[in-house]
């Protein structure tokens, strides 16, 4: 999968293609904690595993990647949750987990993750 970002720059790694179709949804996402105020809604994407699928001749032809990608909301989170789980569908992801997670007292964010996978050709 490639994903041609609005700079006209592709991608080819599973963080920054759920990246680009998250950002281009207007959501914020996030590798790491705000140190500030965090948003009434933004996203956390978070790399699970990266694994060789497929092999020719004794190199890798695949490469599978899988990220979870954790929702954050104070307003209805299902709502936000299915918007970007069309996206990354329409993009080409598979979807592997969908679940609510909780709700954080102190932020007052519902969190919701979903678990994706996507596969991108090595070329050695």
């Amino acid at each position: 999968m490639l994903y041609e970002l609005e700079t006209g720059y592709t991608v080819d790694n599973i963080l920054s293609e759920a990246t680009g179709i998250i950002n281009n949804m207007g959501v914020e996402v996030q590798t790491a904690v705000y140190s500030e105020k965090p948003p009434d809604k933004y996203v956390v994407i978070v790399p699970i595993e990266d694994e060789f699928a497929e092999f020719a001749d004794n190199k890798p032809t695949l490469d599978k990647q899988s990220a979870r990608i954790v929702i954050l909301n104070k307003e209805n989170p299902y709502r936000l949750r299915n918007n970007i789980v069309k996206a990354l569908w329409n993009a080409g992801f598979s979807i592997l987990t969908r679940k609510y997670s909780g709700f954080d007292a102190e932020t007052k964010h519902h969190i919701m993750y979903v678990e994706i996978e996507g596969g991108y050709k090595v070329d050695l």
